[in-house]
């Protein structure tokens, strides 16, 4: 009887040790793929955005003698929380565990000028408008490329009333600028923690980096955290605006 006790526990003993190596290890491969797929999610974003700020510049009218004038002032538009003019600087917009909880991070635009009937261009040529916007919503980072001015009062957040800058006249049919539908996305990264932004102006030219930190929380567990960064160099004529 004694044998069969000593068994029965050197049994259990064995099965719990064998439960808990495949509890890590699943745990350890689940971990392992979520990095792998945020990763991607991030880098893809990250692409997005230095494409898009490094086209980004004001909506703007070709003349009939040739003379450029701008028709709505559009600058890159950050977030104060999360805007740095050194790379030590420290400011993060942080994420939240609610979904309730959205914040506003960035807005600029892109667009092709509208051009005055000449006499090399008989009929005037309307120009094409985008809008990007990026905004927290929860704990989630979405970008969302549009030329629909409509869908920046919500989507991904509500944007300040000063910083929706959108072409004199509106954006649609019949108007100086129409919507650039090629353009159109909306793309997301889950399980972000924080997204921060450095600016750097020199001599030679001016600069914008985006990092974002994405963290795998279980409860109050951080079962693991990374980082991805992106540098975009903006155009000569292009500036930064806090809100």
């Amino acid at each position: 009887m004694v044998e069969i006790m000593i068994a029965a526990g050197m049994l259990s003993l064995l099965f719990l040790g064998v439960f808990s190596l495949y509890t890590n290890t699943a745990g350890s491969f689940s971990d392992g793929e979520w990095r792998i797929s945020t990763q991607k999610s991030a880098q893809l974003m990250l692409n997005a955005l230095r494409e898009d700020f490094e086209k980004a510049n004001s909506p703007f009218r070709v003349l009939a003698d040739g003379t450029i004038g701008t028709i709505t002032n559009t600058p890159i538009y950050i977030t104060n929380e999360a805007l740095n003019d050194s790379p030590a600087g420290t400011n993060v917009a942080s994420s939240n565990a609610s979904v309730s909880v959205k914040k506003a991070l960035a807005f600029c635009a892109i667009s092709a000028p509208f051009v005055d009937a000449s006499t090399f261009v008989p009929v005037a040529s309307p120009g094409l408008w985008l809008g990007c916007s990026l905004g927290l919503v929860g704990r989630d980072l979405v970008y969302r490329r549009t030329g629909d001015p409509t869908v920046h009062s919500s989507d991904p957040v509500a944007l300040p009333g000063s910083v929706m800058t959108f072409p004199t006249g509106g954006v649609g049919p019949g108007k100086m600028f129409l919507s650039d539908s090629r353009g159109e996305t909306r793309l997301t990264v889950k399980d972000v923690e924080s997204v921060a932004f450095y600016r750097s102006v020199s001599a030679q030219e001016q600069t914008l980096e985006i990092r974002i930190t994405m963290a795998r929380r279980k409860g109050s567990q951080v079962r693991g955290t990374f980082s991805e960064r992106t540098l975009a160099k903006l155009l000569p004529v292009s500036t930064i605006s806090g809100f």
